[in-house]
């Protein structure tokens, strides 16, 4: 073999190996990041779960009605109950229950349709 054949083909196993090298690197530091994201995750102290009060809303419609519920921590709504929830289904912190009166339910839903017609 000539040595400009024996010199390239050389160079092809270097240019190979370090191609392999670079792979391997990138693999480890993607293998730390995740390392020391778990770390840091496992060092924070656990969320502590606060008893939130969930308004439970009944909706009339012909013929029946549908459960509507109001998160006071998150602030979010769900539709449809099941009185087996002991947590709300959006943020799933602990509820307590608390049933709305016609008259809570007229007051609420005038508050939100003056903050959706300000666009607050």
């Amino acid at each position: 073999m000539s040595v400009r054949a024996d010199r390239k083909q050389h160079g092809n196993l270097i240019a190979a190996e370090l191609k392999r090298v670079r792979e391997s690197q990138q693999n480890l530091l993607a293998e730390e990041k995740a390392l020391v994201t778990a770390q840091a995750a496992l060092a924070e102290m656990p969320r502590t779960a606060e008893l939130g009060e969930y308004l439970l809303e009944y909706i009339p419609i012909h013929p029946s009605s549908v459960e509507r519920g109001h998160c006071g921590i998150c602030g979010e709504s769900s539709i449809g109950w099941q009185e087996k929830w002991k947590a709300c289904p959006v943020c799933g912190n602990p509820i307590k229950v608390k049933h709305e009166t016609l008259d809570a339910q007229n007051t609420r839903s005038a508050r939100e349709s003056v903050r959706e017609a300000l666009g607050v």
